[in-house]
């Protein structure tokens, strides 16, 4: 079963899975099917709850139809607030991984759904806004906690924002099914549109109290035409689509609080640092715990207390921060401009290391590599040198020595590189038996192979780093000069220095690189928002944007006489 449907079972066990599982398996991968579902129980009502209501397709009275609304049915009773939960676990299965991922839709757990609300406590009179409400998990939860405190709902409005149809729907649908007050609406618009204040104000008036949301995960360079909001928001370059939406509303609350399900990495990568940084100006923040789901249940810890391995190991990860003003006179302050220093970002490109997808069949060992390739053409054809995932600690330069020994010591450290141009045939028969033995055993399928054509073919840069990274590390993350002239995998980051370094000797970018890391230094220690994404035991994560934020010294750029662009 889905994780949203799981996730509801352990809170509730309120949706009756037989009747819920067999009705996903009769629309798998068929959006159509779904919407036709949510038209046979929408009237007329839930349709005017969509303001900017679009169009949809007429009702079509298939022979199957009333028996997957009977089935519906049979899995969330009449009025209850589950239905979010139903609904959103079957648009994961008509929509499918592929389509949610590109929308960043990872609809709210009820554990966490429940949390977030508890923490707002919603008062009688109150406006609430939601953006990318999605399938209506936030009014559900709003609702039945106002039901169990037996708050006064008069006076209390709800204003969920979707601009998806599908889902649109979906969240009417949800009001509907729990009996939402009438005042409550869904607007279909794009909340980080240019007119969006406009049209909120126009619904809601000039006071809204509470934002809710879990905003969709779209990282920057899946957002189109977001150049012309960089501005407007005062937001970094490399900043994701939650963090739009954070801004935004910022822009709009004139109320009392906000509450934001964000990405653990809001606390850890500078634009989300620096972003929260500016908000707490304006804001009281409250970073809650970091909820994950196990095979036991649903698990919270503090958000400083999730270890490296932990991170790697569960599925999903959410997170919420609680805003409430500093002081009502000051929430309506300008963030300061901020001013960029010359960065690596000037003087060099950032990249990952190669990613074969299966390093022990990909990276072979000296004994191995001359088993496959017995003559010095077929080495220079087939074989590239790669620095081991697996190594002793590095100094600040890996020689060609360094290399040597590694190679007696039997590491693996050449990596098998095939022209998809060779065609399979033409191959030595020690590759084409290697390849084979490799099909056999699953390599071909494994999740990096299958997406290449062919499968055998690891793609990597024609030229090598000049220098590595080691973007995981406790205390401080180190450059290191690649003197070797070797390939690096995904456990360092290669650095490619432009032409301003190539007249440099080896003497030359050792010191370059100890000027690098004395600035890396210098960073961690004076950054006041943070570096990178910390986690327990003084383990820091730098990503390539991060890392290419990094400020270069004045030594340096005098140096090298490097402008501002």
């Amino acid at each position: 079963m889905s994780e949203i449907l799981a996730d509801t079972q352990i809170a509730k066990k309120a949706i009756a899975k037989k009747a819920i599982a067999k009705l996903a398996k009769m629309m798998v991968n068929d959006r159509e099917s779904l919407m036709q579902l949510l038209i046979y129980f929408c009237t007329t009502h839930t349709f005017k709850r969509i303001i900017n209501c679009p169009t949809f397709p007429a009702k079509m009275a298939t022979l199957d139809l009333p028996y997957r609304a009977e089935l519906l049915k049979r899995s969330v009773p009449d009025g209850s607030s589950e239905i979010p939960f139903a609904l959103g676990y079957l648009y994961e299965v008509v929509a499918g991984k592929d389509i949610r991922k590109k929308c960043g839709q990872f609809f709210t757990p009820l554990p966490v759904a429940k949390r977030a609300v508890s923490q707002l406590s919603v008062r009688s009179g109150e406006s609430i806004v939601d953006p990318g409400c999605g399938t209506g998990v936030f009014p559900a939860t709003i609702f039945q906690n106002i039901k169990d405190k037996e708050i006064d709902l008069s006076g209390i409005r709800y204003l969920g924002v979707e601009n998806s149809p599908l889902l649109a729907l979906s969240a009417a649908l949800s009001l509907d099914w729990f009996k939402a007050p009438k005042e409550w609406k869904i607007l279909y618009s794009n909340f980080i549109g240019p007119n969006i204040g406009n049209e909120i104000k126009q619904i809601m008036g000039d006071r809204i109290d509470i934002i809710i949301s879990n905003p969709p995960f779209i990282r920057f360079h899946r957002l189109g035409e977001r150049a012309q909001l960089l501005e407007e928001l005062n937001l970094l370059g490399y900043a994701g689509a939650h963090s739009y939406f954070l801004a935004r509303s910022a822009s709009l609350l004139n109320g009392e609080r906000m509450m934001f399900v964000v990405p653990p990495e809001m606390n850890g990568t500078r634009y989300g640092s620096l972003q929260l940084k500016d908000l707490k100006e304006r804001f009281k923040q409250t970073n809650e715990a970091i909820f994950y789901i196990t095979k036991h249940g649903w698990v919270a810890k503090p958000v400083d207390q999730i270890s490296l391995d932990l991170h790697a190991k569960i599925r999903k990860l959410w997170t919420f921060t609680y805003f409430e003003p500093v002081k009502q006179g000051i929430i309506n302050k300008t963030p300061k401009t901020r001013i960029n220093n010359i960065s690596l970002r000037q003087i060099a490109e950032v990249h990952r290391g190669i990613s074969t997808g299966a390093n022990k069949f990909f990276i072979l060992t000296d004994k191995i590599a001359n088993e496959l390739c017995v003559t010095e053409k077929e080495k220079k054809d087939f074989l590239e040198k790669v620095i081991p995932t697996r190594i002793p600690q590095l100094k600040s330069v890996f020689s060609e020595a360094d290399w040597g020994y590694l190679l007696k010591e039997d590491k693996p450290c050449w990596l098998l590189t095939i022209s998809p141009e060779k065609a399979f045939d033409s191959l030595p028969i020690s590759i084409r038996e290697y390849l084979s033995q490799g099909k056999a055993s699953g390599i071909h399928n494994t999740p990096t192979s299958k997406n290449r054509d062919p499968w055998y073919y690891v793609k990597h840069s024609k030229r090598v780093p000049h220098l590595f990274f080691t973007y995981i590390a406790r205390g401080f993350p180190r450059f290191i000069y690649n003197e070797a002239k070797v390939y690096n995998l995904t456990n360092l980051l290669g650095i490619y220095l432009n032409q301003s370094f190539d007249s440099l000797d080896n003497n030359e970018m050792a010191t370059l690189v100890e000027d690098l890391n004395l600035s890396v230094k210098n960073w961690f220690k004076n950054e006041p928002v943070g570096v990178g994404r910390r986690y327990s035991g003084g383990i820091v994560k730098l990503e390539p944007n991060d890392l290419q934020m990094l400020p270069i010294s004045k030594r340096l750029t005098d140096r090298l006489k490097i402008v501002k662009d």
